[in-house]
């Protein structure tokens, strides 16, 4: 699984992965009057793929020389529009391509989002989740369109074991023997759009993604072979909630660390570069200003002067002796990639913000052992702990251990608070000091070597200057 936030040049992301479409788009936004995303779905249309788009059918949807919806039905899309007083239903913005990749976020497709402070997170390579997408879709659809037939789901899951077991077995024959059945009677059912994450088995069969279409009918034979524990069909929707702003959360969460993690490098890499330089001019200052201070004892600024650079030579020095005491990997660019994905993926097993109450202590400790590795370089140590979280998957989703509305409707609000706590923290390091500088630097080596000669100078200016004080 590959998720990764976004919180600038949004439209611009989500065109790109629109534009990567094969097979089909679902849209269920609140609002929708960006023309070029909307452009880029009729473009999409035209190469005959399936969009199917649900939003809110007000004022701003429907409002003089906005968008018009009907272009796309004359093109082959699907549009539905739900009434204003079902606004609470699309609270949760999601878009699913080709049953693969999920965008979902605070981001509405509209041209004044362009100018908010929103965020996206896009999550690829994950056909389970998308496949929970999709039926969050076909749970929107079947509500609030055409009322659509039963079908018997006794045989149809049955006939999805059957897939099942060819799959498990390897049997090539007998998977594009069944795969053709299981189209023809899914087809035939005029069920399509009641369950249309199934869409996404027959894609990945026909594309001979055999591991992703049996790990989607493994979940769907779980979800619906369960489904008389619902006491309320409003905890289906309050549990796809908490596991979105849950995968919204440990994106960001991600976004976070890595961008601690960058002005942390940037400080090491700073400390070694310049520490030494630095130290020096410092340690010239501050004994110039005591000389100075000594031989006018009655001047209170020259004292002044000198209590400060005393001060700014000691707080540089134990900073210098704390960084230079920790060691961190130097990695390449490959071994860079390989600890962000694996650290990646890690995070959505054990983020303590969204594991149980009851293992939220242990889900801390191994969060924070994975983070401290993270932090450090270490491939290894991060690769270990992502093999423990996926072989023995020790900690359950906090959501998963509720059935009873309140507490899922609890746990919603928990949710969107630590997610919005997450939004202002990122903000506050954007628009901290450090990372302005940063962010403008362009090639750090350019910097440093930049940097580095500038203060060889003043060193060397400062030299002269003692010695000639000196004579």
């Amino acid at each position: 699984m590959i998720t990764q936030a976004y919180f600038e040049n949004i439209q611009k992301h989500i065109l790109d992965e629109l534009q990567l479409a094969q097979s089909s788009i679902h849209l269920a936004l609140a609002w929708f009057t960006d023309s070029v995303l909307f452009e880029t779905l009729l473009d999409k249309a035209k190469q005959n793929v399936r969009i199917s788009l649900i939003a809110l059918n007000d004022e701003i949807n429907a409002r003089a020389n906005g968008i018009d919806y009907s272009v796309l039905k004359k093109k082959g899309g699907e549009v539905l529009l739900v009434e204003r007083t079902n606004e609470s239903l699309m609270h949760n913005k999601f878009c699913v391509i080709d049953n693969d990749t999920v965008i979902t976020g605070s981001y509405n497709w509209t041209v004044k989002a362009k100018r908010n402070d929103e965020n996206i997170t896009i999550v690829k390579d994950n056909p389970q989740l998308a496949s929970d997408f999709i039926l969050a879709f076909g749970n929107i659809r079947e509500k609030y369109g055409a009322p659509i037939p039963e079908i018997d789901m006794h045989s149809f899951c049955k006939r999805l074991e059957i897939l099942r077991n060819c799959i498990l077995l390897q049997d090539r024959d007998d998977i594009a023997y069944q795969t053709s059945k299981f189209e023809k009677i899914f087809l035939q059912s005029n069920n399509s759009t009641k369950y249309s994450e199934t869409e996404a088995i027959i894609a990945h069969l026909q594309e001979h993604r055999f591991s992703s279409a049996l790990e989607i009918i493994t979940h769907f034979l779980e979800q619906y072979s369960q489904v008389q524990v619902w006491l309320n069909p409003e905890i289906d929707s309050l549990h796809f909630e908490c596991r979105s702003l849950e995968i919204q959360i440990t994106s960001l969460e991600d976004e976070k660390n890595e961008l601690e993690k960058m002005i942390r490098e940037f400080e090491r890499r700073h400390n070694k570069e310049l520490g030494n330089l630095i130290l020096e001019i410092l340690e010239l200052r501050k004994a110039r200003a005591e000389k100075e201070a000594k031989e006018n004892p009655t001047d209170e600024k020259r004292r002044h002067v000198y209590e400060e650079t005393q001060q700014d030579y000691n707080t540089f020095k134990g900073s210098y002796e704390e960084i230079k005491s920790t060691t961190v990997r130097d990695l390449t660019t490959e071994q860079q990639q390989e600890l962000k994905t694996k650290y990646r993926k890690a995070t959505k097993l054990c983020h303590p913000d969204t594991v149980s109450a009851m293992q939220a202590t242990e889900s801390a400790q191994v969060f924070d052992q994975l983070t401290k590795a993270y932090d450090d370089n270490d491939v290894e140590t991060v690769s270990r702990i992502l093999e423990y979280l996926e072989t023995g998957k020790p900690f359950k989703a906090k959501h998963e251990t509720f059935t009873e509305n309140d507490k899922l409707k609890v746990e919603v609000t928990r949710l969107q608070l630590t997610l919005q706590r997450l939004i202002q923290a990122i903000n506050e390091i954007k628009q901290s000091e450090t990372y302005q500088k940063i962010s403008v630097l362009g090639d750090w080596n350019v910097y440093f070597q930049k940097v580095k000669k500038q203060l060889e100078i003043e060193l060397l200016n400062m030299q002269k200057q003692n010695v000639r004080h000196k004579k």
